[in-house]
């Protein structure tokens, strides 16, 4: 039952889902370059820079992958990536 009721909703909850990722990197991101002296201190110059660069990454993978997914300017590359979505044939 979980399976029908989520596969009836995925035109909008996949992009909640790649939205909400994206969110959560983009306030790690921020969390980590704003208290930076904080977090080298603590795990040092290393790690933080790792950290750091991992949320970066992570904020661009997930915003492509939720604006190709739910974008409206994106349609022919979704269209191209993933066929036509039929509810909007003819529209």
């Amino acid at each position: 039952m979980f399976i029908f009721f989520y596969e009836a909703f995925w035109p909008w909850s996949h992009g909640l889902v790649w939205g909400g990722l994206s969110l959560a990197s983009m306030i790690g991101l921020g969390v980590t370059g704003a208290t930076q002296r904080q977090f080298v201190a603590r795990w040092g110059f290393t790690r933080w820079r790792f950290v750091h660069f991992a949320m970066g990454i992570l904020v661009v993978v997930f915003v492509l992958i939720h604006m190709t997914a739910d974008g409206s300017h994106f349609a022919p590359i979704r269209d191209f990536l993933f066929g036509k979505d039929p509810s909007r044939i003819g529209a």
